[in-house]
């Protein structure tokens, strides 16, 4: 896994945690966790949801769709 993807995906389960918890982490906490600087992790939050546009919903269809592929994906590379 390449730090681009790690990075990705530290900023995705950031921005889920904050979407459907009422409490979290600072971000001082996951960048420190996430062996990234406050201000890129603090960066990267914000570039990701403003490409989202801050709509985190996730339908159940699409959701279920994703898994199908991600889970196929894995059993293919094993």
């Amino acid at each position: 896994v390449t730090r681009y993807r790690l990075r990705l995906l530290l900023t995705a389960i950031i921005l889920a945690a904050k979407y459907n918890d009422d409490e979290f982490y600072k971000n001082v906490y996951y960048a420190k966790v996430g062996g990234i600087s406050l201000d890129e992790m603090n960066m990267l939050e914000n570039q990701f949801a403003t490409i989202l546009d801050y709509n985190f919903f996730v339908k159940p269809e699409d959701f279920n769709t994703y898994l199908q592929k991600l889970t196929a994906y894995d059993v293919i590379n094993e």
